[in-house]
């Protein structure tokens, strides 16, 4: 079949990420949505019958052409993709964020033209299907009471993405600070984490993200292969989310969808958060003093950078999370999420032991680097294994070293001598590393290095 006998249907998006594949081609990771959808959403209504559809796709592009575009991360673009799919030729292939490994061999395949720089009028689109969410703040108090303490940090082995939890003196997950998983495209390294599952309970428990990315979030998506709308008759991603994840209490800041660059699969989270009886959505004001979930301090960033892209934006005006030890109301470990150092509030004048790095040990303005107050200081780093070419950058690795920081990395892997995954999962802690004694730890895979 010829491309001019083909029906194309326009989509928007954002480009979340790009890949590059060689000296001549790049690959565009895209959460779009068609712009019969948007077209036809029916503004604040968040019913079962007006659901919020989006479309992941990889699309191949050439270098030059994405030059001359001038499309980088955090790009809005407009591109017509083709109703059916087809096969040799094509550039454009969806992809899932779950974790479910088989669904990558059942891809489609799409033709791609006409693919620009999308103009203000089709951003304006999505305003409606954020405005539930950017204009209600849902959580003004100081603090959200939990009955326990949280003993120490649990940072968990997930490859390219950032999943840890706050566990008491037993391993066990009480709160969680970001639950990531890397996108299709980055799991080279996803380490043997047969039957991980940091959700084994029944309780409720808090969930904080730090900002949101895919890889701060993804462990919430069970498959999310593509189909077609019966709305719209153009593609769409269909997630299935895990119940036991997303039936937790939810705390990130309010987003803004333009500021941030953030597309349609975000706000669909969101979505599926607030509709389920048994979760809460918290969303906090864009700017606040302090907010406390027991013994973990949570503060905003605020971006220091005087030309900010959105997705500089996005990492830097976000949250971070500081577990003031339970002994020793001066001694903290650092939870950065994707901001840097130097958007971070070090006001509170605490001691810091350990630090989980800010964006995995990537490239960072280095001006300003805390020092550590322990005998044995840890800088853990969650990423893969230079699966960027970046991260872990030498030069933070080295002032790292410099400051006198110990950097552990869940790329070490190692066979574990307790359940015999192949992992890193890493604590920090305040002198007293946490054990389980019932066996629930390494059933679940979540035993600590």
């Amino acid at each position: 079949m010829r491309s001019n006998e083909i029906h194309f249907n326009k989509y928007i998006g954002v480009v979340e990420d790009i890949i590059v594949v060689n000296n001549k081609y790049s690959k565009l990771i895209i959460d779009s949505s068609s712009e019969n959808f948007l077209l036809s959403f029916e503004g604040n209504d968040l019913s079962e019958e007006n659901q919020i559809e989006y479309f992941l796709l990889e699309k191949i592009i050439d270098n030059r052409e994405k030059k001359r575009l001038g499309i980088s991360i955090g790009s809005w673009v407009s591109l017509e993709i083709s109703n059916e799919y087809s096969g040799s030729g094509s550039d454009v292939t969806t992809f899932s964020l779950s974790s479910n490994q088989q669904e990558q061999s059942e891809l489609i395949s799409f033709e791609s033209r006409n693919i620009n720089l999308a103009t203000n009028e089709q951003i304006s689109l999505f305003d409606k299907i954020w405005r539930p969410f950017e204009s209600n703040v849902t959580f003004e108090k100081s603090e959200f009471y939990v009955d326990k303490i949280f003993h120490s940090v649990a940072v968990y082995d997930v490859g390219q993405g950032l999943f840890t939890a706050l566990v008491d003196e037993h391993e066990h997950p009480l709160a969680y600070v970001d639950i990531g998983y890397p996108i299709a495209a980055k799991r080279k390294f996803l380490p043997k984490l047969n039957n991980f599952n940091p959700f084994y309970y029944c309780d409720r428990k808090p969930i904080i993200l730090t900002h949101l990315d895919w890889d701060h979030w993804g462990f919430a998506i069970i498959s999310g292969l593509a189909s077609k709308s019966k709305k719209t008759g153009t593609w769409k991603t269909h997630p299935n989310y895990k119940k036991n994840v997303i039936e937790n209490d939810w705390f990130l800041r309010a987003p803004d969808h333009v500021r941030h660059s953030l597309g349609p699969s975000h706000v669909h989270l969101l979505y599926e958060i607030s509709k389920s009886k048994n979760s809460s959505l918290n969303l906090l004001p864009h700017h606040f003093n302090e907010m406390k979930i027991g013994n973990l301090l949570i503060l905003e960033t605020s971006s220091k950078n005087k030309n900010p892209t959105s997705s500089y934006l996005r990492n830097n005006e976000a949250l971070t999370a500081s577990l003031i030890s339970y002994e020793d109301e001066d001694e903290a470990i650092l939870i950065c999420g994707d901001a840097e150092f130097r958007s971070i509030n070090f006001t509170k004048n605490l001691k810091y032991v350990g630090i989980v790095a800010p964006h995995h040990g990537g490239k960072m303005d280095l001006s300003y680097f805390p020092q550590p107050f322990s005998i044995n200081p840890i800088m853990a780093i969650s990423s893969g294994y230079y699966e960027y070419n970046n991260i872990p950058d030498q030069e933070f690795l080295l002032e790292s070293y410099k400051k006198g920081w110990g950097v552990y990395g869940t790329f070490l892997k190692k066979i574990c001598n307790r359940c015999g995954g192949l992992k890193n999962h890493i604590s920090l802690n305040f002198g007293y590393k946490p054990e389980c004694g019932c066996y629930m730890a390494e059933s679940n895979n979540i035993c600590l290095n």
